[in-house]
């Protein structure tokens, strides 16, 4: 791996070195096996439900039930509605690899020590519980596990070094959690860790120092958290590797984004909610690469769109709630591949539809809360793609949707 990606020795203290050593290749996810259908019959029993436990796209752990087609990154697994206290460290283990999901089971402390048993263990769901540091101290017993939720338990950074010990964990999820920078700082030596989601955990521009440490970051959430500015967005040019970043709410100025002009694999932005200064807009208008781009409740009138209008490989764009008025729209011109559009809750009349009626990729189009009306929805009929558009609240009619649905048959008209 070519220098100035992540990746460096040291990690628990020091800044980012100049250079990155060279990076192991990835281990392959593992493929999706049926259990034994004598070890399902048991697990079963003891209340659990036999289906797909997965990493989704967005490197979140979620369930699938048997029924359905296992998504990219299943494992088969068990699903619990209530923790089966005292049965499952006597469940046989099954044979193959394997996930649980726990998620709002009620798992506490004591409950945690019927699971470190289980060797082939990777995919664990442990969202909206009731864990402590000394539950967390056991999973380190679990050096197979490949992902991790601890989103919504009460730790703190004190359980981290734990966390730090799981060198196989590839997904990490502590949203919501207080782990903060020091908790951070104790998970930099993952290596292997892909997706790592920070939302609300109150970390500083601190803790993107060790962030910037790990080699194989693609998807990266730091939501809710006002204490990280543009200075620590410095610390992330590093991650060679991103493709998803999402700062929702937080207090940068997108000034910071000038940093990041390196990182060619980055696909998906999310800003929404923060106070974007011109700069900030000019440093997120040089990001080329981007195909998703989230800036909802930004202040983008009087032009300031107009900033993102080189974005043209855009296939899906949020500026709900933005001050957009009509003329603003033009911005959009060039931007041919898009899919999706958000335009809920801005200044758009039906002149405002003459621009929109030019962008024929569109699949998926939302105008609630706007002033377009029956006769501004005539011009959409050149949209032969549009399979889903939002009308609530608006000045549409029921026979003005019912004539664009006529136009446009395969179309799905909320209103």
């Amino acid at each position: 791996m070519a220098a100035g990606s992540c990746g460096r020795s040291g990690v628990e203290e020091g800044e980012p070195g100049e250079a990155a050593q060279a990076v192991e290749p990835a281990q392959p996810p593992e493929p999706a096996q049926p259990i034994d259908a004598k070890v399902v019959s048991e697990w079963e029993a003891a209340g659990g439900e036999y289906g797909w436990v997965r990493i989704d796209e967005l490197g979140i752990t979620s369930w699938q039930p048997q029924s359905e087609e296992p998504g990219p990154g299943a494992l088969a697994g068990f699903r619990f509605e209530a923790f089966p206290a005292g049965k499952l460290a006597g469940l046989p283990q099954p044979e193959v690899p394997f996930g649980l999901y726990l998620e709002g089971c009620q798992v506490n402390d004591q409950h945690v020590k019927e699971l470190v048993g289980f060797e082939r263990l990777r995919i664990l769901g442990l969202a909206i519980n009731q864990i402590t540091d000394e539950g967390v101290a056991q999973l380190a017993t679990l050096k197979g596990l490949r992902s991790l939720d601890l989103t919504e338990n009460p730790i703190t950074s004190a359980c981290m070094k734990h966390v730090g010990r799981l060198q196989g964990l590839q997904t990490l999820d502590l949203n919501q959690t207080p782990v903060g920078d020091d908790g951070v700082r104790q998970i930099a030596g993952l290596k292997n860790l892909w997706m790592l989601d920070l939302t609300a955990t109150g970390i500083t521009d601190e803790a993107l120092k060790h962030v910037g440490k790990l080699p194989r970051l693609r998807m990266l959430y730091l939501n809710g958290l006002p204490s990280i500015t543009d200075v620590g967005m410095a610390h992330l040019k590093a991650c060679s590797e991103l493709e998803f970043l999402s700062m929702d709410s937080t207090g940068i100025t997108g000034e910071g984004l000038a940093h990041l002009a390196g990182l060619k694999k980055l696909a998906t932005f999310g800003g929404a909610n923060i106070m974007w200064s011109d700069a900030g807009l000019d440093a997120l208008g040089r990001l080329k690469a981007l195909r998703l781009l989230d800036v909802g409740g930004a202040m983008l009138g009087n032009g300031r769109l107009n900033k993102l209008a080189d974005l043209t490989k855009l296939e899906s764009l949020a500026v709900d709630y933005s001050m957009v008025v009509d003329e603003d729209l033009r911005a959009l011109r060039k931007m041919k591949n898009l899919t999706e559009l958000d335009l809920q809750g801005n200044d758009i009349s039906d002149k405002g539809l003459e621009q929109i009626s030019t962008l024929t990729a569109l699949k998926i189009l939302r105008l609630r809360n706007t002033k377009v009306s029956d006769a501004g929805l005539l011009r959409l009929t050149t949209l032969k793609n549009l399979r889903e558009i939002d009308l609530h609240r608006t000045g549409v009619t029921t026979e003005g949707a019912a004539k664009l649905k006529e136009a446009l048959p395969e179309l799905e008209v909320k209103f």
